[in-house]
């Protein structure tokens, strides 16, 4: 028989972490708590993250690099703009569906810890100005054949991106993929796909 395949230690720490911060919020998991159910030593912990702090920036990059994937995946398919619209939200509709409506890492935890230190607010503000450039990109391919200037273009992203927060809040409060499937048909009468 052969033993299951060792997941490195740092990879075990931030996916267990990730998953309590996630589950019970970042205030309220402990350190002792993650290297329990991580199954590591106090030592392999802090050689690996110096602080919990260290463990929510590394769990929160992994977090964009997963989500900015997927999403730049979508961009590079041959999609037509509505297609594409209608594919960012169906990605939007996972995550909620697949977190039980918990919501964006990067919310929660900002709502949690609105005066973060430099590292977190850095990485957030990464995630969220890539976000947006990646918005802007969405918006330019599905109103490419207007020719619109790049100022109409991040008005409509302005426009867009207010909708579509809106549709996921609403969306998490009411438990229902209602509002953002709404928010969707704004957006492509927005864009004038509708």
């Amino acid at each position: 028989m052969t033993a299951p395949p060792k997941v490195d230690v740092r990879q075990r720490l931030v996916e267990t972490a990730g998953r309590l911060f996630y589950a019970q919020g970042y205030q309220a998991t402990g350190v002792n708590q993650i290297i329990d159910e991580a199954d590591v030593c106090k030592a392999s912990f802090y050689n690996h993250f110096p602080t919990k702090e260290d463990l929510l920036v590394a769990w929160l990059e992994r977090i964009h690099n997963e989500a900015t994937a997927r999403v730049r995946s979508l961009l590079a398919q041959p999609l037509s703009g509505r297609d594409l619209v209608a594919e960012i939200f169906r990605f939007h509709e996972e995550q909620l569906s697949a977190s039980a409506f918990r919501g964006c890492p990067f919310m929660n935890c900002l709502a949690e810890m609105p005066v973060a230190d430099g590292r977190v607010r850095q990485v957030m503000h990464w995630h969220t100005s890539t976000m947006r450039q990646i918005l802007e990109e969405i918006v330019g391919r599905a109103t490419r054949d207007r020719n619109l200037p790049t100022e109409q273009i991040g008005t409509l992203s302005d426009d867009v991106e207010v909708v579509m927060q809106g549709g996921l809040t609403n969306a998490r409060k009411a438990g229902d993929l209602k509002p953002l499937r709404h928010a969707k048909q704004m957006t492509l009468r927005i864009l004038g796909l509708a």
